[in-house]
């Protein structure tokens, strides 16, 4: 895994973190923190994307986020741009497993973002969806994706 794709990891659990509340709360509810997290992405890349086009970067996250955590090949891509399937996983598995799939999968979307319209864009566009972030930390927004 690239240095690059750890630092995005780490700025997308900051994203659930401050969705969720607190470290206790992420634990406790991380489909919730996901579900915010996607919904406020969906609602502002769609306006750049399309609808089409968020889906079809939602179904190349999950695909890639399948590698490390093949319990997320239940997850899939509503027509709509939101996930099916997130609920049922957190059923099955401990929460700081499902926590830490879900920070995978969004790592991935925002990598995929990033390779598709650059880091100074993509770090604008997230600050457009969660101002109250600290985007100077992220490195979103400084770092190309290789490759």
């Amino acid at each position: 895994m690239s240095e690059t794709f750890e630092s995005i990891k780490n700025f997308a659990r900051r994203v659930l973190l401050n969705l969720a509340g607190s470290e206790e709360l992420l634990h406790q509810a991380p489909v919730e923190a996901a579900e915010r997290a996607f919904d406020g992405l969906q609602r502002r890349l769609a306006k750049v994307v399309g609808g089409e086009g968020f889906r079809a970067m939602l179904v190349r996250s999950i695909v890639m986020a399948r590698r490390e955590f093949p319990w997320l090949g239940v997850v899939q891509a509503a027509t709509d741009g939101t996930f099916t399937g997130l609920r049922a996983v957190a059923l099955e598995h401990e929460g700081v497993e499902i926590e830490a799939g879900f920070v995978c999968l969004l790592a991935h979307l925002l990598e995929l973002l990033t390779s598709l319209i650059g880091g100074e864009l993509t770090g604008r566009l997230l600050h457009d969806v969660w101002p109250e972030l600290p985007f100077g930390q992220s490195n979103v927004e400084a770092q190309e994706v290789d490759g």
